[in-house]
């Protein structure tokens, strides 16, 4: 089993019922922690092809729609 799997299970259950305390465990899982690392470290590389830009493009809009999120629960 995939030491990600923990975070995909977390993810499936803040979808199912989303709450700021779900989403709260979920960003401060040390699994979570590390995926960002490993994705910053990703970002960071100079080449940029169609992979890179398509994930890029949707952690962007994933950041913007979470955004929304916090601005209303509040």
């Amino acid at each position: 089993m995939s030491k990600f799997y923990l975070i995909v299970r977390a993810l499936q259950l803040v979808r199912e019922e989303f709450n700021k305390e779900s989403l709260d465990f979920v960003l401060s899982l040390p699994e979570f922690q590390e995926l960002a690392d490993l994705y910053s470290q990703y970002s960071q590389d100079e080449r940029d092809g169609p992979l890179k830009v398509f994930w890029n493009s949707y952690v962007e809009m994933v950041s913007i729609f979470l955004g929304l999120i916090r601005a209303t629960s509040k």
